[in-house]
């Protein structure tokens, strides 16, 4: 019965509800602009260049400022999708069930009214438009949306119109991309639905006793306390994560956050399968990868962190091993030393079961691992020799404070800083002398600047094989060193310039085996 009224309802109504006016920003968003109705694309405008700058950043998004930009760029250079889906997060944050009919019930009428020639007009363009509401944030929001304590069957009969109406559109490309807010519409419209009336109780007369009908003395469970939704799918354990993590971070738990994330991507995983060390996984975008190491060699701290966090969540992240270690350089920086020492318990946790994993690259090349941060990793995995001691290991107590100063000062205040430190630093013998050397070159390194390490390394008459009879590990570290940069180099350059640094990084992986070939076994 109770099913059978909610459909009754809704069924009733929708078609009124999709003609109720729209609230007067959202009527002039709607209304024609330039001489064919739907404007320029504004994808190459200053105003959609904020709005995507705004929306994409990590914390702190001004909703107020999403909602002005979304809001004229329709009503002023041209009908498009990705507005109007950015539009729908703010509204239905800050208004729930009546803000997201609105913000539907507007996405259904641009479609209905402007047809194809809404921007963007390639189809996979629009359906990325419409997926991007599944991500973390505007989903969350959705749905609370749907919780909303406001929320009743007049508001869920114009959201389903709206989506129906949405899903029935004849454009290329839209089609199937909203079908995800059916499950969460339906949960609404069955909590809102009308209870079945209870049986009436009996009257109270001669036979009547209080002991024939006892009282249950135990108290109402108010409906906050409801439980919570059943999981049935992987959809429906992502969405609660997704919760979970929202109101971590709304708390202030970064940390909690950072650990609940690598536990629901890394728990369970397992080697890709891979051929001479590559996958068939695609890798993070390269646009977001750019983002992250800019603002790593920017200095902005928090932006690594925030950039980070939310790659890590996104195809490929997981897996781009290089996003840890800039992750925990950054918290390092900030001086949060108990996040920078979970980031690196972690992800040491995961190359102690997977240890072949560093060694692995995308489906395009692009390595889990990059060089920059092959030190790194080497001090995370115990069962490694450590690669930056003097003398296998023997390096002394001062000159190992010197050279974690050395990048806690690259972090803080340039690669320049870090390298005078050490340049300047005192050495007691030629070991040492070459130690901070080795040192300046991985500096370099990990702050891509693979030029200045070459030279450093090309001391006359210093060479991995002659070391190795007196310095093995100094002599393993020189010859690794001098590969990485050749890798990078070889990157860089074209033609024959090309070709001899790829000879360079030949020679230095023969270096490496003839030193210790256990351990070039585990280079990357």
């Amino acid at each position: 019965m109770a099913g059978a009224g909610r459909g009754t309802v809704v069924n009733a109504q929708a078609e009124h509800l999709t003609a109720v006016d729209l609230p007067p920003a959202l009527v002039a968003a709607l209304a024609p602009v330039g001489s064919d109705g739907v404007g320029e694309d504004p994808r190459h405008g200053e105003r959609f260049f904020l709005l995507r700058q705004e929306v994409e950043k990590r914390a702190e998004v001004k909703m107020d400022e999403v909602r002005r930009l979304a809001l004229e760029i329709l009503a002023q250079e041209g009908k498009d999708l990705r507005a109007a889906c950015y539009l729908l997060w703010p509204l239905a944050l800050g208004e729930g069930a009546a803000g997201l009919g609105n913000a539907l019930a507007l996405l259904q009428a641009l479609i209905e009214q402007y047809g194809d020639a809404l921007h963007p007009r390639k189809p996979g363009l629009r359906a990325a438009a419409l997926r991007w509401l599944q991500g973390n944030r505007p989903r969350h929001a959705i749905e609370q949306a749907f919780a909303d304590k406001a929320t009743d069957a007049t508001l869920l009969a114009r959201i389903r119109a709206a989506v129906e109406g949405i899903r029935a559109a004849a454009i290329d490309g839209i089609a199937e991309e909203l079908d995800w807010l059916l499950k969460p519409l339906e949960a609404a419209e069955a909590r809102c639905a009308p209870a079945e009336e209870a049986p009436e109780p009996a009257a109270s007369g001669e036979g009547a006793t209080e002991e024939s009908s006892p009282k249950d003395e135990s108290p109402a469970r108010p409906a906050s306390a409801a439980a919570p939704a059943s999981i049935e799918s992987e959809a429906d354990f992502m969405r609660q994560a997704r919760g979970m993590l929202a109101w971590l971070e709304e708390q202030g738990e970064a940390a909690r956050a950072l650990g609940l994330r690598r536990s629901l991507r890394w728990s369970g995983l397992t080697e890709p399968p891979a051929e001479q060390g590559r996958t068939r996984l695609p890798a993070p975008r390269a646009e977001a990868r750019r983002g992250l190491e800019a603002a790593a060699q920017q200095g902005q701290h928090e932006e690594v962190l925030r950039l980070g966090e939310g790659l890590f969540m996104d195809q490929g992240g997981h897996l781009w091993l290089e996003l840890q270690w800039l992750e925990h350089e950054a918290a390092r920086a900030l001086g949060r030393q108990p996040l920078a020492a979970l980031i690196a318990a972690e992800t040491a946790a995961l190359l102690q079961r997977l240890p072949g994993l560093a060694a692995l690259s995308f489906e395009d090349g692009t390595p889990f691992a990059g060089p920059g941060m092959q030190a790194w990793l080497e001090e995370l995995q115990p069962t490694s020799e450590p690669a930056s001691g003097a003398a296998q290991g023997q390096c002394s107590e001062a000159l190992a404070a010197l050279r974690d100063e050395a990048r806690q000062k690259a972090a803080e205040a340039g690669l320049p800083a870090a390298l005078e430190l050490l340049q300047q630093a005192p050495a007691r013998d030629a070991a040492e002398r070459l130690q901070l050397r080795l040192w300046m070159a991985a500096l370099c390194l990990q702050q891509k600047r693979a030029d200045l390490a070459a030279p450093l390394l090309e001391e006359p008459g210093v060479e991995p094989a002659e070391l190795g009879t007196w310095q093995p590990g100094l002599g393993f570290e020189l010859a690794r060193l001098r590969r990485q940069v050749a890798q990078a180099q070889a990157a860089a350059a074209k033609g024959a310039a090309a070709e001899e640094w790829r000879r360079r990084a030949e020679t230095a992986w023969r270096d490496m085996c003839r030193l210790d070939a256990a351990r070039a076994a585990q280079a990357v």
